[in-house]
């Protein structure tokens, strides 16, 4: 394979259009891969924690940014060290209200949006760096643009958590390339590389790795780099000097890092002593983390850790990653220097993600959005060298890039509401109690509590009695109807955590449940004095009144726990009852309005809204509203039949009838429709 020409040739046109050319390529590429990852909302993966209800990112301010840098940092998102992934959170929410003050779809899509940035942004570097190791510019643009539209980037790209992998990813490789120029422009690059790993360390730790990639670079030199001479220890003697200022702040930030981590219980190295065997997990997590770069046909939000290693089966990575090596280093002999410095990226990247010192997390997808740059740079090389037919080459190259686009936009999907995040990750990992614990809050939530207790009892059973899973477990069985079942799940866990107020709070729905109005206020009433600011108390208190028929107490009650907690769907939902019991249509179908903006794919908040507007007249918005329903629940015969009188009363009276005639397909017995049909004059058949 030729050295790629460098710009200094005497040809200036090509120097400058082809690099240009390929760069916007590279740019519309990553946009249709994930412009459909701009309209997704924030979902209960650390986004609520995070960013939802996370004050210090909700706009640039001296405070915040004093905070981000502070130590330690207490709340729910604060596991790790991240300052610079926070203050550009701040920018983002800054630059959101600028532009469209306080609405919430806006503010995400211009989080979303600086996510596709960053990694149209990080591509380019990708391909900047590529065309450096000295690779023909096709070769470089193929893994460029397959860097580009990989699935496993769709967690770091269309997740808006994901910020940290393409924000540290970006000054990495501003780092490495700064590094290089510094070879031939002197001291102030050599500035610019050090401040870049500065930043990529504060955004996310495992880039602290980078000195190791520095001295492959140096070690491994570009083919046709005449300026390169000597043996590898004379290049060593060389060039070692100019990794220690990277080295000392590796230390550094890796100790402050590491500190945070042991603190937060992120990472458990009691574990590695008292079992030193287990160090073996990293060998299939290479594994799959190599299949996942190469094979990325079965990607998930979690994947549950291997049980019961053998050794035969740690071995089977190994002794595939040493066939590979030798494989692509053989066919790529012209390139050889380049194949080396691949393998040594996805070497390094990968050390930090392999559990070697076992963490809370087996395996993300997140973790390979630097590794697989040396992944596709291999796997383009593979391509352009393992296929000498030109034709052939070209089919295969853009059959893979195709798949990877495809895979990639579906993947995006994922990421685009709670519930099917986590129904993903139990498909993927139906063990895992993580996934099914968050699953179980979805099913309770669309008025499904046999599958969340199902779901939540096998946590339990894997993790034990802990509170969260029990309180949760206690709110699924009250939902499901058995107050006998929730209130022993809430008294198991006041037995653990006596003061605990969500399990106390929990305990005076089921008097509310029982009918025990008395002893549901008096809990609540108590509760309130310990906890004056909650909307939650307040929602109980004015659930307790709705049940007294003391509407104008109750909406009062409703009406400050929304102005204390505007995001709670649950306090919506129970708003939204009381004011249409009271008669008050007006004010809850502007509750159920707010329930189905915080749930727009939540069964029971659109059935509540589709009937308040068909209450109050708003026929086409009710028409809306049973059309969503039908496209969610396609086979449920009762949308449809809804739908068939609304759009009936508009005097749509074809598309009426083909609801209807939808509903004796669903349900050949259903009587409704029949009449409406047989009144009609019309025949029941099928559409």
């Amino acid at each position: 394979m030729p050295p790629q020409e460098t710009y200094s040739e005497p040809r200036p046109r090509a120097a400058w259009r082809r690099p240009a050319r390929d760069i916007l390529l590279l740019a519309a590429l990553v946009y249709i891969t994930f412009v459909n990852s701009l309209t997704n909302p924030l979902v209960d993966y650390d986004d609520e924690f995070g960013v939802r209800t996370n004050p210090y990112v909700q706009g640039l301010t001296f405070e915040h940014a004093v905070h981000a840098f502070s130590l330690p940092q207490p709340g729910e998102w604060r596991r790790a060290y991240l300052p610079l992934r926070d203050l550009s959170l701040a920018l983002d929410y800054s630059l959101g209200r600028s532009l469209a003050r306080e609405d919430e779809r806006a503010l995400t899509r211009q989080l979303h949006l600086t996510n596709l940035l960053l990694h149209t942004l990080n591509t380019c570097l990708a391909y900047s760096l590529l065309i450096g190791l000295g690779l023909e510019a096709a070769t470089a643009l193929l893994a460029a643009a397959l860097f580009a539209c990989h699935p496993v980037h769709a967690e770091s790209v269309a997740w808006i958590s994901g910020r940290k992998d393409v924000l540290s990813a970006f000054f990495f490789l501003a780092a490495l390339l700064a590094y290089c120029r510094s070879k031939t422009s002197g001291w102030p690059w050599r500035a610019v590389s050090l401040v870049s790993f500065v930043a990529a360390g504060l955004s996310k730790a495992t880039t602290l790795l980078l000195p190791g990639i520095l001295a492959a670079q140096d070690l491994i030199p570009p083919a046709g780099n005449g300026s390169v001479a000597g043996g590898w220890r004379e290049r060593l003697g060389r060039a070692w000097k100019a990794w220690l200022p990277f080295i000392g702040v590796a230390l550094v930030l890796g100790g402050l890092h590491l500190g945070v981590a042991l603190r937060s219980d992120t990472v458990h190295p009691q574990e590695l002593a008292r079992r030193p065997s287990s160090v073996l997990i990293s060998l299939p997590t290479m594994g799959h983390y190599l299949a996942q770069m190469l094979w990325p046909a079965h990607l998930g939000v979690r994947y549950e850790r291997p049980q019961d290693i053998r050794i035969a089966d740690a071995l089977l990575p190994v002794l595939f990653l040493a066939a590979a090596m030798g494989w692509t280093c053989r066919r790529a002999a012209p390139g050889r220097q380049a194949c080396l410095f691949l393998w040594a990226w996805c070497a390094f990247t990968l050390l930090p993600v392999l559990n070697l010192v076992p963490t809370a997390a087996w395996g993300a997808d997140r973790y390979l959005y630097l590794p697989s740059l040396g992944a596709v740079g291999l796997l383009a090389m593979g391509l352009v060298s393992g296929i000498p037919a030109k034709r052939l080459r070209q089919a295969a190259s853009a059959g893979v890039l195709g798949s990877f686009a495809a895979l990639a936009v579906a993947q995006n999907i994922v990421w685009s509401d709670s519930f099917q995040l986590w129904k993903n990750a139990v498909q993927h990992a139906p063990g895992d109690a993580v996934a099914g614990y968050n699953l179980s809050i979805h099913y309770v939530r669309r008025g499904q509590p046999a599958r969340a207790v199902a779901l939540l009892e096998r946590a339990r059973s894997t993790l034990g009695d802990v509170p969260d899973i029990l309180n949760n477990l206690g709110v699924a069985y009250l939902d499901a109807g058995h107050a006998e079942m929730a209130e022993e799940m809430f008294h198991r866990v006041l037995e653990q955590r006596p003061e605990d107020a969500t399990a106390r709070l929990n305990l005076g729905f089921v008097r509310l449940e029982r009918g025990d109005l008395d002893g549901a206020e008096e809990m609540f009433r108590r509760l309130l004095a310990e906890r004056p600011g909650s909307a939650d108390v307040r929602r109980g208190l004015g659930r307790v009144l709705a049940a007294r028929q003391r509407y104008a107490e109750a909406l009062q009650w409703f009406e400050e726990a929304a102005r204390i907690d505007p995001k709670s769907a649950d306090l919506f939902r129970d708003y939204a009852r009381a004011a249409r019991e009271a008669g008050n249509l007006a004010l809850a179908l502007e509750a159920a309005r707010a329930l189905v903006r915080l749930m727009p794919r939540d069964i029971r908040a659109v059935e509540e809204l589709a009937r308040l507007e068909s209450a109050q007249g708003n026929m086409e918005y009710a028409v809306q509203a049973y059309e969503f329903l039908a496209a969610l629940q396609p086979n449920w015969a009762e949308h449809h039949f809804r739908l068939g009188h609304l759009l009936w009363r508009l005097g749509r009276a074809e598309e009426a009838m083909q609801s209807w005639r939808r509903v004796i397909a669903l349900r050949p017995d259903h009587a409704g429709a029949k009449e409406a049909l047989e009144r009609l004059g019309r025949s029941p058949a099928k559409p």
